[in-house]
């Protein structure tokens, strides 16, 4: 039963995430979503267009793939 516990937590914590991650990029509220992501973050793009990183990593890459993403779409 722990075990079903501690999964469940997990499974809501995913999901909580997911949505902030939602809400928070619809929304344009950059600083806010860099807070989601942890310092050692790695974030890939495996389908980035020429001249765009297909992985960026580090305490800023979150903020670095906000900001140069949106002019790629």
């Amino acid at each position: 039963m722990t075990t079903m516990t501690a999964a469940a937590t997990q499974c809501a914590a995913a999901q909580h995430a997911v949505a902030e991650h939602l809400r928070l990029t619809a929304e344009g509220q950059t600083d806010e979503w860099v807070k989601l992501f942890a310092p050692d973050a790695v974030l890939e793009f495996p389908y980035a267009p020429s001249g765009v990183p297909q992985r960026v990593s580090g305490e800023c890459c979150a903020e670095r793939a906000h900001e140069q993403l949106p002019q790629h779409l």
